[in-house]
């Protein structure tokens, strides 16, 4: 009987320092349009929705993230499209809100959880100035939302890239490349790429330009002034870097 207690008191130790160890957190998932998909978190599919949906039982810590569309209007041969497919990082105390956008990317915002907490201080509350601290009283600041913009996911990245290598004349690949800049943010070397597949300077600094506001890393981007052939082409792109 003393072995038994003595091994379930040992399995309960374990198990609280894991939880201490990696703190259950809460997870919200939001689509930029009522769409009908599959959440998949970790190889498990926690089913389908349509709007948002809130996962309070994940632990802290970085989770592969895969969201499916409907297959509704699909025949057999046709494969699942996949509206994400990714890293999301949940955070120790925190309510963590994964935004899809239009497109492959997404935003992530972590809203700090504080604790209704009461200092029985001699001093004035701040709550409270002519009384010490109250019991209700939350001395925390209030919550505030840290955005973490993510870059489209390579697999989005390299379906476009071959959509441009179809395409022949540099204005029509300009209209492709603005209209994949407006809904998705890219890396500076996703944005080398994209300027590599253009073939005058003048479109090249175009998209440039256009690139540099929807990269991600921006102290990286002078690594795509190698592109350039004229020194005044490098001149105005490091002018318009400097002055947004």
């Amino acid at each position: 009987m003393k072995k038994i207690l003595t091994l379930s008191f040992i399995i309960l130790l374990f198990i609280n320092q894991q939880l201490k160890a990696n703190p259950i957190t809460s997870l919200t998932i939001e689509m930029p349009t009522p769409t009908e998909v599959t959440l998949w978190i970790d190889g498990v599919n926690f089913g389908s929705f349509r709007n948002s949906i809130t996962l309070d039982q994940l632990y802290t810590g970085t989770h592969e993230m895969k969201i499916l569309g409907s297959r509704r209007h699909l025949n057999r041969y046709q494969p699942t499209p996949i509206i994400y497919c990714g890293q999301v990082e949940t955070r120790y105390n925190t309510k963590t809100i994964a935004q899809l956008l239009h497109g492959y990317g997404i935003r992530i915002s972590y809203l700090p959880l504080y604790n209704q907490v009461c200092y029985q201080t001699p001093y004035q509350s701040s709550c409270h100035p002519n009384h010490h601290a109250s019991p209700t009283c939350n001395n925390y600041p209030p919550p505030t939302t840290i955005p973490v913009i993510y870059p489209v996911s390579e697999q989005a990245f390299c379906q476009f890239k071959q959509v441009l290598a179809n395409t022949w004349f540099d204005s029509d690949k300009k209209a492709l490349i603005c209209n994949f800049l407006q809904m998705n943010f890219v890396t500076t070397q996703q944005a080398y790429q994209l300027i590599n597949q253009l073939d005058f300077e003048q479109t090249r600094l175009a998209i440039a330009k256009e690139a540099y506001l929807k990269t991600v890393d921006r102290q990286n981007y002078y690594s795509v002034f190698c592109l350039f052939d004229f020194e005044s082409s490098k001149k105005c792109l490091s002018e318009y870097m400097a002055s947004v």
